[in-house]
This record gives structure tokens, C-alpha cells and sequence, in this order.
């Protein structure tokens, strides 16, 4: 989660060459899954400049990736760097199987922890077009919350902790469909349009954010208190 949103933050501040080297660190040492979500940012970035970006990340891939693989064989005996790919993917993966669900598992459980912030992200696919007008790159920062939600749909072992890298990419792209409000309604050849239906529009987007926060503080609230030890020790009891 934390080396994702920092290559995407370094990606939308223009520095390209750190946004490559935060990701392979993110995906050597942290989760290999993350090669998924970093693919759209470094692929632009590939294909964007034309200087030794390539060069320097595949550099510092190969020195983590190195010391990711020794590591790996002192303390677990195994010359590997990746190994929960083959048991999620290639050993694993069968239906009946430790933690199958249906592939409708991880919108189910977004809806419960995002509530309609969950709702906005995916319209942010909806409204393209318009938000590409204000925010050009904002398509490749949120894309791995398809691409990764998509491959994760289709391996039969689901927990919600899968997706626990793309949370703060989830509230980034419902905030640009929030913010995009007015220019849903406003006439596209005038930028200057403030109609009675483009200031309702403005007006309204504080209240769907309160909306939101007071579900998610209720959620914690109730995560907090129904699900604690206490709780649990009263219902033994």
C-alpha cells in the first residue's frame, strides 16, 4: 500500500525515475502481486520519456530482486523471491479450497468498507472523458484498482486483505468523480456555466462527502466495538 501510493504520488509530481525504483522495491520486497498494480505507471513512463529510466529501474530491480532471493534461501531454505505467487496461483487456486469465494466476493466486501465512495470509483470509468479533461493521468494512477480487482476476482482464494494495496487508490478516483460533479451537468462549451443545476451540483459535493465519513465512522464504530475481545469474552460467557 505504502509503495504504491508513493510511486503514484512521484508519478503525478513528474519524477518518473523514483516512481520505477519505488516500485520495484515495492514488488521485490514487498508483495509480488504489486507487479499488477505498478504495471500502468511504468509503462507510461516507458513509453514517455526516453532517457535511462529503463535502465536505472532495471538496475535497482535487479539488486533488490538479488537480495530478496539470498534472504529468501537463508531463512526459509528456498531460492525464491516470489513464493506466494505459486501458491496462490499455481499450487493453489482450486475451488473448495482454503478461503474460496465467488467472484463477486471483493465488490461485495469494497461496498462494505468503502460504502458509496465504493460506488464513485467505478463510475470514475463512466465519466472518463470528463475527468481526463482535468486530471490527464489520473486514469493510469487509479487503474490498478481494476487490473488488480479483476485478477483477484479470478483466483478462486479471496481475502480482503488482497486488495489492502489499492485502498488509497480507491478514494482517489471517487474523489475525482465527486469533484467532477459540476461538469457532468455543465454545458461543455462553457466552462464559465454557473446554471442553477451547476451550483446545486458544487453545493452537493460536501454533503456526499459527510455522507460517506459518518458511514465509514459508524462502520468503526461498530467494528470496534461489536468485534473486540471484550465482546467476544461476553458472548462465551
Amino acid at each position: 500500500m505504502y509503495a504504491l501510493s508513493l510511486s503514484s504520488a512521484f508519478y503525478l509530481l513528474d519524477m518518473p525515475t523514483v516512481a520505477l525504483a519505488v516500485a520495484a522495491i515495492g514488488t521485490t520486497l514487498g508483495w509480488p502481486f504489486l507487479v499488477l498494480t505498478f504495471l500502468p505507471v511504468t509503462v507510461h513512463t516507458l513509453i514517455r520519456i526516453q532517457d535511462h529510466a529503463f535502465l536505472r529501474g532495471f538496475i535497482v530491480t535487479s539488486v533488490v530482486m538479488v537480495l530478496s532471493i539470498r534472504l529468501n534461501h537463508q531463512f526459509y531454505g528456498m531460492w525464491t523471491s516470489a513464493d506466494q505467487f505459486f501458491y496462490d496461483v499455481v499450487k493453489g487456486g482450486v475451488v473448495g479450497s482454503y478461503a474460496s469465494e465467488s467472484m463477486l466476493y471483493y465488490l461485495k466486501n469494497g461496498f462494505y468498507s468503502f460504502s458509496f465512495g465504493y460506488v464513485f470509483a467505478w463510475l470514475f470509468l463512466i465519466i472518463l472523458p470528463i475527468v481526463r479533461n482535468k486530471y490527464p493521468d489520473m486514469l493510469v494512477v487509479v487503474s490498478p484498482v481494476y487490473i488488480l480487482t479483476g485478477f483477484m476476482s479470478l483466483q478462486p482464494r479471496k481475502e480482503e486483505r488482497f486488495l489492502y494495496s489499492i485502498y488509497p487508490l480507491i478514494c482517489v478516483a471517487a474523489s475525482a468523480v465527486i469533484i467532477s460533479f459540476p461538469d457532468l451537468v455543465r454545458h461543455k462549451f462553457n466552462l464559465n456555466d454557473d446554471s442553477l443545476i451547476v451550483t446545486i451540483a458544487r453545493s452537493a459535493r460536501p454533503y456526499i462527502l459527510g455522507v460517506i465519513v459518518c458511514i465509514s465512522c459508524f462502520q468503526t464504530y461498530h467494528l470496534t466495538n461489536g468485534y473486540s475481545a471484550l465482546e467476544i469474552c461476553k458472548l462465551g460467557n
